[in-house]
């Protein structure tokens, strides 16, 4: 009887674990996804109090630093944890180990050094005169010669209908593939609004296409494929694993940092995505979550109607 009680006591002490990891990434999640960031970070310690082994702590604490722009401390938190799991004698679980990579990786590709001046074959040097938009121009390619010499740039181009967004976005789509960069541009529907995930889907097809696409690493082949089973023919033998709904977000950011570090490796690349007002709420979290990329020579321009809802310098037209 004593020994039935115990393994009732186990059992019982095991499920309220699993609940109190389950609560809290959920509430990590949700604070996550309105910004608040310190709050991500008070849970992320209190689990670590709790449960110092849990690897949902180092998790939460990586992501909250990540989202600060302070990728140096995030890897100090899984190194930390790395060290611990090493003294109990357990492997770094894969998904921490490949973020962990991830950021040395991106931590170690320094931005080259900015040019003094930029001449005829710099990006803001080319293409003719935008009557009446020399200033916004100005912007967007100063944008665009940052992400080529090594950043990610996001940048909001706003107006209202008929204000010329796309004639903008025209320009800048020409002067760009006339300096080489890779350009994909989507357009997104008013229905994608209120489909979960379904902005984000025309923004991964569009990179997935790219050259350099499938080096992305295997937890995030696995979760492209889980989210879009089209990426099979691009990630052929990785099985996808579905993560519980809770996760979905984290997994899709992660899988859409990763992968545009791997189709920007060697190359610069831009993203421009019309109509961008009709992100839906999941979809903008993950776009937002791009800024945990320090270096990657990669340009976003998302041009949507006000209000302007993606935190990014803004212009507008």
């Amino acid at each position: 009887m004593v020994g039935e009680a115990a393994v009732a006591v186990d059992a019982e002490r095991a499920r309220w674990r699993r609940a109190f990891f389950e609560l809290t990434d959920e509430a990590a999640e949700a604070a996550m996804a309105k910004g608040a960031v310190e709050e991500v970070m008070r849970l992320g310690e209190a689990v670590r109090a709790a449960e110092p082994e849990a690897e949902l702590w180092p998790r939460l604490l990586c992501d909250a630093r990540l989202v600060q722009g302070r990728p140096s401390e995030a890897g100090r938190v899984l190194e930390e944890f790395a060290s611990l799991s090493a003294r109990g004698g357990a492997p770094l679980p894969a998904a921490l180990a490949q973020r962990l990579d991830r950021i040395r990786r991106e931590t170690a590709r320094a931005p080259l050094a900015p040019v003094a001046s930029i001449d005829a074959a710099s990006l803001s040097g080319l293409g003719g005169a935008f009557v009446g938009r020399d200033a916004l121009l100005g912007a967007l390619m100063a944008a665009a010669e940052r992400a080529r010499l090594g950043r990610v740039e996001r940048h909001v181009l706003h107006g209202a209908s008929g204000a010329g967004k796309s004639r903008v976005l025209n320009e800048v789509e020409s002067r760009l593939r006339l300096r080489g960069a890779r350009v994909m541009r989507v357009r997104l529907l008013p229905a994608m609004r209120e489909v979960a995930f379904a902005g984000l889907a025309e923004c991964t097809r569009a990179l997935a296409a790219l050259p350099g696409a499938a080096g992305v690493g295997e937890v995030a082949a696995a979760t492209l494929v889980d989210f879009l089973p089209e990426l099979r023919q691009t990630y052929r033998g990785v099985t996808a694993v579905g993560p519980r709904l809770g996760d979905r977000t984290r997994f899709r950011t992660e899988a859409l940092c990763d992968l545009v570090a791997a189709v920007t490796e060697d190359r610069f690349a831009a993203l421009l995505v019309d109509d961008a007002q009709h992100l839906d709420a999941r979809s903008l979290a993950v776009v937002q979550g791009l800024a945990a990329l320090e270096a990657g020579r990669f340009l976003l321009i998302l041009s949507m109607r006000p209000p302007v809802t993606v935190d990014a310098p803004a212009t507008t037209v």
